[in-house]
């Protein structure tokens, strides 16, 4: 799957994500803040982003140079975004040279202790970076278990492991398979390429309550839920997920089940 997609900060100013979206951009990866500072655009841009019908993830702009700054950053972040919703993961953004000056050891470090706050508080995580800094500033072989942004301003990108490597920025100011703009203004622009939205969901992540009345994983349930557990009766469907009352049948109790639900 290639899913075209945007990042923004308070550089873009009073962006339009509608027109963004008509463009063909289905989702938005917001700054929240940097360093122990909130972007000061980032309310806006979540509540624009949800209400043109994006789906929204959030990054971190890291300055920390020890794992205990990384666990005060991380902190901060969750202050900023806790009561929303997020179909795509919370990402650490570590390019600055104060950073990656630190060595190897001290950036990884950083990573994992910003990405092991969140997750502890049920965000899925995950890690934003070059791909030559992937390669050459991070130790990456132990950050295989997060989730991967990698930019590569290119035609195509080579990052090797495919498992971990769900999103590419392949252009900002520099762009080689599109306009550079979108709405007007120049923005950086990705491709998803692991379905976040439905994994995040399935799991109750980033906001999201699992509930396993929620049979399209939509994060909602409603009667599109009813719905799909009907049209599962009826071709003969015995995948658990259908089995709301657990008695090792699908059959209409289930229905009911869902029925309930709605009626409460």
């Amino acid at each position: 799957m290639k899913v075209p997609g945007i990042d923004v900060s308070k550089w873009q100013g009073n962006f339009d994500f509608v027109k963004a979206r008509s463009e063909g951009f289905e989702f938005a990866v917001i700054r929240a803040g940097c360093g122990m500072v909130t972007d000061p655009m980032f309310e806006k841009n979540y509540a624009r982003a949800k209400a043109s019908g994006m789906n929204v993830g959030v990054y971190w702009y890291t300055y920390a140079q020890s794992t205990a700054q990384a666990e005060r950053e991380a902190d901060c972040c969750f202050g900023v975004i806790k009561g929303k919703k997020f179909e795509l993961p919370v990402y650490i953004d570590i390019e600055d040279k104060s950073v990656l000056n630190c060595g190897r050891d001290t950036a990884t470090n950083v990573v994992k202790a910003f990405c092991n706050r969140l997750a502890s508080k049920g965000y899925f995580v995950g890690v934003y970076s070059s791909l030559s800094m992937f390669s050459g500033r991070l130790n990456d072989s132990e950050l295989q278990g997060l989730a991967h942004w990698v930019a590569c301003w290119a035609k195509e990108c080579n990052y090797p492991n495919t498992h971990c490597f769900g999103m590419w920025q392949y252009g900002g100011e520099t762009n080689l398979i599109r306009s550079n703009k979108v709405a007007g203004k120049v923005v950086d622009q990705n491709y998803m390429l692991t379905d976040y939205p439905e994994i995040i969901k399935a799991k109750g992540l980033n906001g999201y309550t699992f509930d396993k009345h929620d049979i399209n994983k939509d994060g909602k349930v409603n009667s599109k839920d009813l719905i799909a557990e009907m049209k599962a009766i009826s071709k003969g469907k015995n995948d658990s997920i259908y089995d709301l009352n657990s008695d090792g049948k699908v059959n209409s109790k289930d229905a009911i089940t869902v029925m309930k639900k709605l009626s409460n």
